[in-house]
């Protein structure tokens, strides 16, 4: 949808082991990582919400704008 319009430029997309190995020395380290990454799907369904129109998708975002 963005187009030419997106401002994200990506640089380096290798794969990085010992960020990696930094996620994984802990189970706290672990479960933040996992709450921040749910938080950032949540943030994008909620942002996006008042834009969807059709019921289907409103129903799978989770979104309730009749209620």
């Amino acid at each position: 949808m963005l187009g030419n319009n997106a401002i994200f430029r990506t640089q380096d997309l290798r794969f990085n082991r010992a960020g990696l190995a930094r996620l994984l020395r802990s189970r706290d380290s672990i479960l933040n990582a996992a709450v921040l990454l749910e938080d950032t799907g949540v943030h994008a369904y909620n942002g996006a919400g008042t834009s969807l129109t059709n019921p289907t998708y409103l129903l799978a975002a989770g979104v309730d704008r009749f209620g």
